[in-house]
């Protein structure tokens, strides 16, 4: 039986058009049909698809011209090789709320919760990110600062081994006052990686470059939530690194922040039962090695298929303690997660030694209802991984 909050169009040859309720068309909700597909409303300028008043069922699309009705069109629309890419739908993946927090998961949950973020702030705004270049999120900065929010950027000076003059020049465009991040995150093999926002008591923590790729391409996940807590620890973090302090140790006690984040994530790898693990890099931090080796059998390893030779030896090197490793093509794997069944850790963190021990990294663990629902995902992933 179809949901009521969905009908399904006439054909399905090439794509499959999905008529969507009011809410969902307001909000930018990912919804999961009975065809384990998801169908993502989002506004829509009327330029795209079909218009609310408009009857007619737009002709089957391309599955390049499919996709990016997905993007933009008031319609959901997915393909065949799309589908594929994405890996099937399952509720788990639509948002979820947890208390007073909601869980979104990439590339399902798109570009929404930071945007929702960001339109959300009312008089400031603090925002440390490796890479800001989605003109979306740029242009909602511009919207934040024109309603008069104070809006500050924290970015990485040389991301990907590049200085981001075109990117620097977009982003204080907006109007936000912007600084690189300060010089002891800068240089070889070091750097502000975090990525994180904070108003008021609204927080939001993730895996994600603000970058196209991050919402449509790649396994990510995005914590959002109203914890007094955690915004007063992201706001000292923000504001040392702003003025080039110390951050101290209080936001420790709340956070998983770098330099020093190795002992938290070993303690996570030493909580008793099974531990699924997501990450993007597999460096040669020896606490980390040793710990996640000491699982054998009940440990599950999952890393990108385009992973480097240095980090393949390394991962075949785990492998031979019994830990079970895989590897996944698609979505691209940016996603840093270590989940267990009543404890998980999401943030910017890699599991390298510069990534623990030398970059600006935060990170946050979180547990019961969220950690249940970060491992079952990571479980899923971990099944449609390869062995090689």
């Amino acid at each position: 039986m179809i949901p009521s909050s969905v009908s399904r169009a006439p054909y399905a040859a090439h794509a499959v058009p999905c008529r969507l309720p009011w809410r969902a068309w307001h909000r930018r909700e990912a919804i999961v049909t009975p065809w384990d597909i998801t169908v993502d409303g989002h506004t829509s300028s009327g330029k795209v698809g079909c218009g609310p008043c408009r009857r007619h069922t737009p002709r089957p699309p391309r599955p390049r011209v499919a996709a990016r009705l997905v993007r933009h069109g008031l319609f959901g629309f997915t393909t065949p090789s799309l589908a594929a890419r994405q890996g099937p739908a399952t509720k788990s993946q639509s948002p979820r709320r947890l208390g007073s927090a909601m869980l979104f998961i990439e590339p399902h949950a798109g570009i929404a919760p930071i945007i929702r973020f960001v339109r959300d702030a009312r008089t400031r705004l603090d925002i440390n990110t490796y890479l800001l270049t989605d003109r979306r999120v740029l242009a909602a900065v511009h919207a934040a600062v024109q309603r008069g929010v104070r809006v500050r950027v924290i970015i990485a000076r040389h991301p990907y081994g590049h200085r981001p003059r075109g990117e620097l020049t977009r982003l204080r465009a907006t109007g936000a006052t912007v600084h690189y991040a300060p010089p002891r995150f800068t240089g070889r093999y070091v750097f502000d990686h975090a990525k994180y926002m904070v108003s008021g008591n609204h927080s939001e923590i993730g895996t994600a470059n603000m970058s196209w790729s991050a919402f449509h391409r790649n396994r990510e996940y995005l914590w959002v939530g109203h914890d007094a807590r955690i915004a007063t620890a992201l706001r000292t973090v923000f504001q040392a690194d702003w003025t080039h302090r110390h951050a101290g140790i209080a936001p420790r006690r709340v956070l998983v922040l770098s330099p020093g984040a190795t002992g938290a994530l070993v303690r996570l790898l030493q909580a008793p039962g099974r531990v699924c693990v997501e990450s993007e890099e597999l460096g040669h931090d020896r606490p980390i090695l040793a710990a996640l080796s000491a699982k054998g059998p009940s440990a599950d390893l999952l890393l990108p298929m385009r992973l480097d030779r240095y980090d393949r030896r390394i991962a075949r090197d785990v492998a031979s303690q019994g830990v079970h490793v895989r590897f996944l093509r698609s979505p691209y794997l940016h996603a840093k997660l270590i989940a267990g069944p009543t404890q998980a850790f999401i943030g910017s963190e890699n599991l390298s030694p510069s990534s623990l021990q030398r970059n600006r990294e935060v990170g946050l663990i979180l547990q019961r209802r969220a950690a249940r629902r970060l491992f079952a995902q990571c479980q899923r992933d971990f099944a449609r991984g390869s062995k090689r």
